[in-house]
Formats: structure tokens, sequence, C-alpha cells
């Protein structure tokens, strides 16, 4: 199985209108991909690129995403409940199904 990376962002501004950002790393290779959503929190936002960075992916690989949140790596380390935004985290259970996914909290891209 192929080893990529997929480093994740999502902001939010006080009137709910977001961006998500997946910069995706493979052998060298970098693809960034992005988009705008309303109606959104950071959270929120950042689960969206989680998601679309991993159903980029054209066959299962070996995955590490990296997050700026750290509560998302905890909650699959430590089996936190996860009681709101459920259909992100099963979008995020599903594709887990596909590859193999580990999740690593960070402070800033390198």
């Amino acid at each position: 199985m192929k080893y990529v990376d997929i480093y994740c962002i999502g902001v939010s501004d006080s009137s709910h209108i977001g961006a998500w950002a997946a910069l995706l790393r493979y052998k060298g290779y970098e693809k960034i991909i992005r988009g705008k959503i309303e109606n959104t929190n950071e959270i929120r936002a950042t689960m969206i690129a989680i998601i679309k960075g991993l159903e980029c992916l054209k066959e299962p690989c070996n995955v590490t995403v990296y997050t700026q949140l750290d509560f998302i790596p905890k909650a699959f380390e430590l089996g936190w409940r996860r009681r709101s935004k459920r259909d992100l985290w099963h979008r995020i259970d599903e594709l887990d199904e596909i590859h193999s996914v580990k999740y690593k909290w960070y402070t800033k891209i390198a």
C-alpha cells in the first residue's frame, strides 16, 4: 500500500462562514484541495477537510492525517464518544474502513 500524509485545516469566522483545506503528500508529490462552506465552525470545517482528503485517494492507502485539532486524534486513540457531528464522524469511519489511517495533532505545518 502507498503511504500518504494529509494535512488538514478548517477555519470559520464569527458569521459562521468557513473554509477547509487539505494538503496531500505522496513521494514528493503534493496536491492541495480546498473549499468554502456556510453555517459551520472550525471543527466541522476541519472534519470536512479530513473527509475530502481521504476521498481523493483512488485506492486503499496507509494514511497519516495531521490536524490542528487535538481532540480528533484523541477520539480515536482514547475511544471518546462522538455525540455531535455524527454525519461527519460516520463518513470518516467509512473511509477508515477503506484506508489504514492514523491521526496526529500538529501545531503548524512543516
